[in-house]
């Protein structure tokens, strides 16, 4: 499975937050993952879909990272 980033966009109506995947087609039905009320709540829906075996989120910048070479 390819790991796709996901994107909290905050939205009208009755929820705030509207959780995304990014890079799949318009109109798939595969790009919304749900809308959550608060910040907490959008950040778990992430997570949740999160593939398996998917690594911690680094507080940085990817030139914080060890090469993978």
């Amino acid at each position: 499975m390819v790991a796709r980033p996901a994107l909290c966009l905050p939205c009208d109506g009755e929820r705030f937050f509207s959780v995304r995947r990014l890079h799949e087609p318009r109109g798939s039905g595969r790009e919304q993952i749900g809308g959550a009320v608060t910040a907490d709540e959008a950040v778990e829906l992430v997570a949740s879909h999160l593939p398996p075996g998917c690594g911690p989120a680094l507080d940085g910048t990817p030139d914080d990272l060890e090469p993978l070479s």
